[in-house]
C-alpha cells in the first residue's frame, strides 16, 4: 500500500509538472507574440491613437459644422458671402492642419517615449502628421459637398481612405519591415524591425491621403461649374 501511495504521488507530481510545462510553453508563445510579431502594430496603434487626437482637434467635425454654414447662406442667397467664406475656411484649416501636425510633432516624442515608453515611436508619428494637414483640407471640400446636399463624396473618400490603407499599408510594410530586421541585426536590437514596419504602414497612410484629397479635389473642380460664386 504505501509502495502504491508513494508512485501515486510522484505519478502527479510528475503530471503537475508536465502541465506546468505545457502552460509555460502556452505563455512564452503569448509572450512572443505580443512583444515580437505584435510591437509592429502596438508602435503603430500607439503613434495612431496621439494624430486622431490632434485630428479631432483640428478637423474631424468641419464637413459638418462647415455644410450647415454654407447652406443656410446659400438658402439667403448670400452666394458671395459663401464664396468667401470657403476661401477662408479652406486657408483656415491649412493653417490649423499646419500648426496641429507641428503639435503633434513637438509632443509625439514626449507622449509615446516619455509616457507609453514606446522607444522611437515618435519617429513613426512624425511620419503621419503630413497626413494632418491632408485631413483638414479634406473636410473642407467635403464641408462643401454637405452644402450643396450631396453626401456621396464624403462616402466615397472613406470607402477609398480604407482601400488605400490596406493596400499601401501592405506593400510599405514588407518594404520597410525587410530593412528593419536588416537594420536589427546589425545593431542586435530587435525593436528596429517592429519600429521600421510601422514606419512603412504610416508612410502608406500619408500616401494614401495624398490620393484621397486628389480624388476629393477632383470632384470638386468637375462640379464647380454648378456651384454659384455670385
Amino acid at each position: 500500500m504505501e509502495l502504491q501511495e508513494i508512485k501515486k504521488g510522484v505519478d502527479t507530481r510528475i503530471g503537475n509538472r508536465n502541465e506546468s510545462g505545457r502552460d509555460k510553453k502556452k505563455t512564452d508563445t503569448v509572450f512572443f507574440l505580443l512583444s515580437g510579431r505584435d510591437k509592429c502594430l502596438a508602435y503603430l496603434a500607439a503613434a495612431f491613437l496621439v494624430f486622431l487626437f490632434f485630428w479631432i482637434l483640428t478637423g474631424k467635425n468641419v464637413p459638418d459644422r462647415l455644410g450647415r454654414l454654407l447652406r443656410s447662406r446659400s438658402a439667403k442667397g448670400q452666394y458671395k458671402n459663401v464664396s468667401k467664406m470657403r476661401r477662408n475656411m479652406m486657408i483656415f484649416q491649412i493653417a490649423a492642419g499646419l500648426v496641429g501636425a507641428v503639435l503633434c510633432a513637438a509632443l509625439g516624442y514626449f507622449v509615446l517615449e516619455k509616457a507609453f515608453r514606446i522607444p522611437y515611436g515618435s519617429m513613426i508619428l512624425w511620419i503621419l502628421c503630413p497626413a494632418l494637414i491632408l485631413r483638414c483640407m479634406q473636410s473642407v471640400l467635403l464641408g462643401i459637398f454637405q452644402s450643396e446636399g450631396s453626401e456621396m463624396p464624403s462616402a466615397v473618400s472613406a470607402i477609398l481612405r480604407q482601400v488605400f490603407y490596406f493596400g499601401l499599408g501592405l506593400l510599405f510594410l514588407g518594404i520597410f519591415r525587410t530593412y528593419g530586421e536588416k537594420v536589427s541585426l546589425l545593431l542586435k536590437k530587435d525593436d528596429f524591425t517592429a519600429m521600421y514596419g510601422a514606419m512603412g504602414v504610416a508612410l502608406g497612410i500619408v500616401i494614401s491621403e495624398v490620393l484621397v484629397l486628389i480624388f476629393v479635389f477632383v470632384i470638386y473642380q468637375g462640379s464647380a461649374s454648378g456651384r454659384r460664386e455670385d
